[in-house]
Parts: C-alpha cells; structure tokens; sequence
C-alpha cells in the first residue's frame, strides 16, 4: 500500500515538472521565433501539456517568423525590412539558438511520470498468477484445472465467487488479512454437488465437505494476522457463495 501511495505522489510531482518545463521552453521558444508566446503556453499547461506540446513542436515551430532586432516584433524570416519600424534585419533566424534542455527535462519527467504510474497500477493489481489485491485481502482466480464463467469479487470482510462449472480440485484461494481476532466465519452456498472449504492458519484449521446450504464455523483457535481460505472443487456446479469472516469487537 505504501508503495502505491509513493509511486502515485511520484507520478504527480512529475507530472507538474513536465508541465512546469514543457510552458517554459514553448514561451521562450515561442517568444525567440517571434511567435503569440502567451498562445502557446498555454495551450501547453491547460491541455496537460501533451497535446498542446505536440501541436506546438508540428505546427507552431513551422512558421517562418523572427523577431524584429530593433522593435522586437515578430516579422516574417523571409523579409529584411521589419513592417512595424521600417528598419533593416541582419538576421534572418535566431530559432538555432534556442535552449532546447527545458524540453529535455520534460521529456525525461514524463517518462518518470509514467514509470511511476506503471509502478503504481501494479502494485495494486499483480501478484502471483491473476492475484487481486486490496487492503484486507487478497485472492487469485483459480488453479489445478479449469473453469467456465468465473467470477470473483472481495470487498473487506466479505469474499463473493461463482462458477458455473469446474473441473475437481480447481481450487479459489483467499488470503485474509486482519488486526484483530476473528470470530466466526459465515458460509452461505447454492449448488448442485459439493466442494472442499479449507481455513488455515498456523495450525488452527477448519476442513469440511460442504454443498447448498447456510453455515457457520467458530474460529476462536485464530488470531489476527494472514488466514488462508480455499474453497476446492469436487462435484459442483451452477456454484454460487459467500464467506464472510466476523471479528472480535471487543
């Protein structure tokens, strides 16, 4: 979790630096090439700086334009005489001259953002096999075989899952995490046949063939910390169950 939370702040921070680099090297460049400076800019900062970036490097940075060396107007390149003063331009292009490492750091910050925010989405989501994680609990979607029209879903205390068919012994495994002592654990099933429920952990152990039906299991030999629970295919199908684990309060 801790690590989701970094790689997602990273993300941000670097995200602002691109964009903070990106509008700096457009105004300056920009303003070097005798282009609408404030335009560009932000077009750049208010688009996220992608787009308007990518606009700016295809088509603003294609016009032909200079500044005036006299008035500082933005004159044609192809002119010598400056429209708006008369006078004469001994520079056709100061656009060579741009300092191009503002760029350079926004290309690099972007690619941190978004390392950053890879990082951050796997952290959240991988783990061994097709592991789904959240805070309390994690659980995969099957092994030992195969499976039709699974389907899996945790939320805190609570593990939902369903399959329509199975071949014995594919096996759903939960990992539980909890700070305080659990107290009882709540089956609720329907289907046609039965499977294995399995609850583990550092010796305390409930281990019982179960089919259709609404049951519960103590769990005062448990304490807090990681509790594996599997539930193991042997006969059933059309399965639909809930496990919820209840915690000591008190």
């Amino acid at each position: 979790m801790t690590t989701t939370i970094v790689m997602a702040v990273s993300a941000v921070v670097f995200m602002l630096l691109s964009m903070v680099s990106a509008g700096t090297w457009v105004y300056k460049d920009a303003r070097q090439r005798g282009l609408q400076a404030g335009m560009w800019t932000l077009l750049v900062v208010l688009s996220g700086n992608f787009i308007g970036l990518i606009l700016y490097l295809l088509i603003g940075r294609k016009q032909e334009r200079t500044v005036c060396e006299h008035c500082g107007a933005g004159i044609n390149t192809q002119g010598t005489f400056c429209p708006v003063c008369g006078e004469k331009n001994t520079v056709s292009s100061n656009a060579a001259k741009t300092n191009k490492s503002r760029l350079l750091i926004c290309i690099v910050c972007i690619v941190l953002a978004f390392i950053s925010l890879g990082v951050c989405i796997y952290s959240v989501f991988a783990a061994e096999g097709f592991t789904y994680q959240r805070q309390y609990s994690s659980y995969n979607y099957g092994s030992n075989g195969s499976g039709k029209n699974i389907s899996q879903k945790s939320s805190g205390d609570i593990w939902e899952l369903s399959f329509d068919e199975a071949s014995g012994g594919y096996t759903f495994e939960k990992t539980y995490k909890t700070e305080t002592e659990p107290s009882s654990l709540s089956v609720d099933i329907s289907c046609t046949g039965t499977v294995q429920l399995i609850v583990t952990q550092n010796g305390a152990t409930i281990n019982e063939t179960i089919g259709e039906g609404s049951l519960s299991y103590d769990m005062t030999d448990f304490r807090e910390g990681k509790i594996s629970l599997k539930i193991v295919n042997i006969d059933a199908s059309m399965f639909s169950g809930t496990l919820e684990i209840a915690r000591d309060e008190n």
